[in-house]
């Protein structure tokens, strides 16, 4: 099968001023397939969000090496790891990291502005999305006047914006209901069954189960694969 993500050795030290340094991982290898869900747990400050943001090209690792579809991130220029990240990497974060006072629609768009798309295509790749995913009717709605799950789902379609290989959620669940983790993780499943490659960190071993393959991250290391 073909690897989306290869993942070797990885380490990553943090050193904030005037503190000891911080091993966040400490030798992590991880190999990814395409189609592979993947549920990433561990107590807080194991290392489990920072290899996200790793493997995401949001952080860089201290040593070790990392390969998303076979292209070295380390060797790109910043604005060619950025063209990547938005052109391969779909991310859905506990927060939802939206920005509240902008629409639904305007929230969607943004990656597919920096993708260059024209008005035409933005359009109609949003509508089909808010549509997929119950909203349509809050396409104009501030994210701040919206629930928390609608504010997911939003986060969800925009995620899905360049239909990236790679989706990455970190507690994807953790501010939600009951109700509404369900019906969240039903979508996380559905996009699992469409063939979406999908890592998860969480807490939530209803979400783990989910998973095709659980890893449990302690003290910066795989436990348990």
């Amino acid at each position: 099968m073909e690897h989306i993500v290869l993942a070797k050795d990885l380490k990553k030290t943090y050193r904030p001023q005037h503190q000891a340094p911080v091993e966040a991982l400490r030798g992590v290898t991880l190999n990814v397939e395409a189609g592979e869900m993947i549920a990433i747990t561990g107590v807080s400050g194991s290392g489990k969000s920072t290899l996200l943001h790793i493997i995401g090209l949001l952080d860089q690792q201290t040593a070790g090496s990392v390969s998303l579809l076979d292209t070295d991130p380390s060797k790109l220029s910043d604005s060619k790891r950025a063209k990547l990240r938005n052109r391969e990497i779909g991310f859905v974060l506990q927060d939802f990291a939206l920005i509240p006072y902008w629409t639904a629609y305007r929230n969607v768009e943004v990656p597919l502005i920096f993708a260059g798309k024209k008005r035409k295509e933005r359009r109609e790749r949003i509508e089909k999305l808010l549509q997929e995913f119950g909203i349509s009717e809050l396409a104009m709605r501030r994210v701040s006047q919206m629930s928390g799950g609608q504010r997911q789902r939003v986060a969800i379609a925009r995620a899905l914006a360049n239909d990236p290989p790679l989706l990455l959620a970190d507690e994807p669940t953790g501010a939600l209901d009951f109700r509404t983790k369900e019906e969240i993780m039903g979508i996380f499943r559905e996009l699992h069954g469409q063939g979406k490659t999908i890592l998860i960190v969480t807490h939530d071993p209803q979400i783990a189960a989910m998973a095709d393959r659980i890893l449990m991250i302690r003290d910066g290391v795989i436990v348990d694969a």
